[in-house]
């Protein structure tokens, strides 16, 4: 799948995807919340390296995957990455004022533990799909 690229040339594959993703996101928080460009700046920054760096493990979770036929490392990359977006995107919601913090005090605990429930779970699915791949 990685179809003999180095890091690098995937990466550089998955810039265009993360730059237009930064833009739509500050254009979004400016144009459609009236958050104004200078606070719109560092989460746009921090989503597009929380991107990038999902895209480097993507890298390494597709190699693992042709080489050993295991995707549990993807199953867990997929989990860390959907709490830290979740959490990050809730806090910077209330930084911003979109969602009052009372709202999200209630919210980051429940979905931390439900991202991690979920998580877990596929993690069993991969590990069970795993060892049935490996038996035959």
């Amino acid at each position: 799948m990685t179809h003999g690229l180095n890091l690098s040339a995937w990466l550089l594959r998955g810039s265009p995807s993360v730059v237009a993703l930064g833009v739509v996101c500050g254009a979004t928080l400016h144009y459609q919340f009236g958050s104004p460009w200078i606070s719109v700046l560092c989460p746009v920054v921090v989503l597009m390296v929380i991107q990038t760096l999902f895209y480097w493990g993507l890298y390494r979770a597709v190699r693992q995957f042709e080489q050993r036929s295991d995707p549990r490392f993807a199953v867990v990359l997929a989990g860390v990455y959907g709490l830290t977006l979740g959490v990050l995107g809730m806090w910077f919601a209330g930084h911003l004022g979109i969602v009052p913090y009372t709202v999200l005090t209630r919210h980051y605990v429940r979905f931390s533990v439900l991202m991690i429930i979920g998580t877990i779970l596929w993690y069993l699915v991969a590990s069970l799909w795993k060892s049935r791949f490996d038996s035959k």
